[in-house]
């Protein structure tokens, strides 16, 4: 009887624009400890314990979880004015799928004004045209940690590259590159929307992975 998840997102995300668990997953155990509280939750709710006091149960409280510090932030939510009645879910495995992934892609590939290369065209293209592009890694500071490219000028996430768009060079290309191929492509039309000239972007198809398959089979993969 209290708020739900469509009070905080109304709307499911466009198709496509959620990485899949292989592009941004989680630490494996984590559903395994979010799933234990909400079955708690449920248990509760069921037998009808623990709602003599209002805050017995988590009903209207978003709790977030950071396995890594090991911290819980609590975040109050009310249900949205005027919010429609549920009566029905819709098809989210067609409308976020795979399917629906690629009808997106295909149309946004249309619309794109950057360039797309494969690590194996970026590589002959440094080795035999002495290209030398100012490299763009847009993945957390986490995942750099992991594994970069050796000749990688600059990291910064790609939700944030409006931040540092002063520090791009104001000529010549900029290669930018993610794990996999998604968050660079982000980021490429995030860079056009500040200004960047389209043609000077270039986005790693497949990321650092497929750069460690095609090109550098050293560099470790995760």
């Amino acid at each position: 009887r209290g708020p739900n998840y469509r009070d905080l997102f109304p709307e499911p995300p466009p198709p496509g624009s959620v990485p899949s668990c292989a592009e941004g997953g989680v630490l494996g155990v984590l559903p395994g400890v979010i799933g234990t509280m909400q079955a708690t939750e449920a248990v509760k709710v069921i037998l009808g314990v623990g709602e003599r006091k209002p805050r017995d149960t988590l009903s209207g409280r978003l709790i977030l979880y950071n396995a890594m510090s090991f911290r819980f932030h609590e975040v109050a939510l009310k249900p949205r004015p005027n919010a429609p009645k549920i009566e029905s879910l819709i098809d989210y495995t067609g409308f976020c799928g795979q399917a629906a992934a690629e009808e997106a892609a295909a149309i946004a590939r249309a619309a794109e004004r950057f360039v797309r290369i494969t690590p194996t065209d970026a590589y002959r293209k440094m080795e035999t045209e002495e290209w030398e592009p100012f490299v763009l890694d847009v993945r957390t500071k986490r995942e750099a940690e992991v594994v970069s490219l050796p000749f990688a000028n600059l990291q910064h996430p790609h939700r944030q590259v409006a931040a540092i768009v002063d520090h791009l060079p104001a000529e010549g290309d900029i290669l930018v590159h993610c794990k996999a191929g998604i968050r660079s492509v982000a980021a490429c039309n995030s860079l056009i929307e500040l200004g960047i000239a389209p043609e000077r972007l270039f986005s790693l198809e497949g990321g650092i992975i497929a750069w460690a398959k095609d090109v550098d089979t050293t560099l470790p993969t995760y």
